[in-house]
């Protein structure tokens, strides 16, 4: 089938899509799309293509990122439209393509061989050199060549004993031997270890007709899905390997790409599979209850004087306040209260403890590391008092700020930061970020976006798709609390979900993660002020 939605009035790609998922003609569907009106559809029939086994590939137009300058939280920043989408294709296991000819390579290739049983991959070359070429383009793409059997060795090792039988497989001297190309991929066919072969052809084409037809012959078993790559391929042969159902590409590169990505399909679909039961459990149990709520019930007990969160009408939460409303989603946060006055500053202090952190309470000032609004490590009760008397006046210098205490919190000890937030993609709605945090976050840009609900497992992969990932893994003797991250990264991410509509942007940053827990140390929640009721948000 080949469809166009026109304007879009009424279907969308994924509509369509959602006919074929089911269609036993049909082995892979191709989508091309540049606005999408409902991420959360095509979210939906993604998983249909999972149960299904059944690849959904994806080229995805417009996704150049603008100006975000005006985001007022780390994740607004961060979270563009492209990260979404290609946190959205890994996580629901979409094949999210860059360009019109992978997209169609992948189409095509996925739509001639059918299901794969896994990516295991075994890499026949004519000569040494296409071995070497093929070596350094799976190491490039990330391929994995399976290990070959001891029965398939020895039978390498017993027809051919002068050469190594390594991957890529060399039949240099042999190849040109009629009968030996069929008799070998025959071997490689029956070996359990494999998934998938790769031929890679540097012959003249006064060869072309005889691979051809030992090639054909073993695809004909139907045992493993075959791939030819030949530079010097005529182009009538190249059309009679794809119209026997071996796709055939002139560049080796591009074909062991395209095995990379069918191999990263086949071996995410089991897990795919595991954490869409995890995320549709985990949906039903999330309840809806109001933020505003939740934060009104955490100012109670404090001085009357000082404005109840039902009385701001700015759309941030104060610091404690978003402390408090995660603490009771099971977020840990370090002890501390609101204080009044320095001698109130003081007896906090000494009650938690020292070194303490001090920071200004205000829900007009976001970022208070610029504007001056937190002090450090301080020691004595002398140095509580001071801080606070200087914390307290900074409104002072923030027109229209309104300042409602000093925030007291006991200091935190050494770990990894990390960033967690969710804010509002145009095309999925709330989409989750987790990243290195702290002064690292938009330095290094080593972060992933996925769209909610999110699963333990999902936060577990996106934790393994960091850049910094082997910092959480003991790397330079630095033991962390992991177990701790992904019990956070969800409960956050069940918060962001309860909330709904009414949330634009929330920021845990840093998130410090130690031996044993993980801690929120800096929290900023913004909700969709009265007059945005009607508006759709957007990162």
């Amino acid at each position: 089938y080949w469809a166009h939605v026109g304007n879009g009035a009424m279907l969308e790609a994924h509509d369509l899509a959602d006919f074929l998922v089911d269609h036993p003609g049909t082995r892979a569907v191709g989508i091309y799309t540049e606005n999408i009106r409902d991420g959360r559809g095509l979210l939906t029939v993604a998983d249909a293509f999972v149960r299904a086994r059944k690849p959904l590939i994806v080229l995805k137009g417009g996704v150049t990122i603008t100006s975000r300058g005006s985001a007022k939280t780390h994740t607004s920043a961060l979270a563009d439209n492209a990260r979404a989408w290609q946190g959205a294709a890994y996580a629901r296991g979409m094949v999210l393509t860059d360009s019109i000819g992978q997209f169609f390579n992948m189409v095509a290739t996925f739509g001639t061989v059918g299901r794969l049983r896994g990516g295991r991959t075994a890499i026949l070359t004519s000569s040494g050199s296409a071995a070497v070429l093929a070596a350094d383009a799976a190491r490039r793409y990330g391929l994995v060549l399976g290990s070959l059997s001891d029965r398939t060795h020895g039978w390498l090792l017993k027809t051919l004993p002068f050469v190594r039988p390594d991957q890529p497989f060399n039949m240099t001297g042999v190849f040109g031997r009629p009968g030996f190309l069929r008799e070998a991929m025959t071997q490689l066919a029956a070996d359990p270890a494999v998934d998938i072969m790769l031929l890679v052809v540097e012959a003249h084409e006064n060869c072309a007709v005889r691979i051809l037809q030992e090639v054909i012959d073993v695809n004909t078993l139907g045992r493993k899905p075959i791939l030819v790559s030949w530079p010097a391929c005529p182009e009538l042969i190249i059309r009679e390997f794809w119209e026997a159902d071996v796709p055939c590409f002139p560049d080796t590169a591009v074909a062991v790409e395209v095995m990379a990505r069918m191999a990263e399909y086949v071996d995410r679909l089991p897990l795919l599979a595991a954490a869409m039961g995890e995320r549709a459990e985990r949906r039903t149990n999330v309840s809806q209850s109001g933020v505003r709520q939740l934060a009104a019930s955490s100012d109670q007990g404090l001085p009357r004087r000082l404005p109840q969160v039902s009385e701001l009408s700015q759309s941030f939460l104060s610091e404690r306040q978003g402390k408090e409303i995660l603490s009771s989603w099971g977020v840990q946060i370090l002890p501390g209260k609101l204080a009044s006055s320095a001698h109130e500053a003081r007896e906090i202090a000494e009650s938690i403890g020292y070194p303490v952190a001090m920071k200004i309470e205000s829900p007009d000032i976001v970022h208070k590391t610029e504007a001056g609004g937190v002090r450090l490590r301080l020691a004595t009760g002398e140095e509580v008092h001071q801080a606070f008397e200087e914390l307290s006046a900074i409104g002072e210098f923030v027109p229209g700020a309104r300042v409602t205490g000093v925030f007291v919190e006991k200091m935190a000890g050494k770990g990894i930061e990390l960033l967690v937030g969710a804010s509002r993609d145009r095309d999925f709605g709330l989409c989750l970020t987790l990243g290195l945090g702290g002064i690292w976050t938009e330095i290094l840009q080593d972060f992933a976006v996925r769209p909610l609900p999110i699963s333990p497992w999902d936060a577990d992969d996106m934790l393994r798709s960091l850049r910094g990932h082997a910092l959480l893994c003991g790397a330079r003797g630095m033991q962390v609390d992991r177990d701790a991250v992904v019990t956070t990264v969800v409960a956050i991410a069940e918060f962001a979900q309860a909330v709904g509509d009414d949330l634009v942007a929330l920021d845990v940053n840093p998130l410090l993660v130690e031996i044993e827990g993980a801690y929120a140390l800096d929290v900023r929640i913004q909700l969709r002020d009265k007059s945005m009721a009607h508006t759709e948000g957007s990162c």
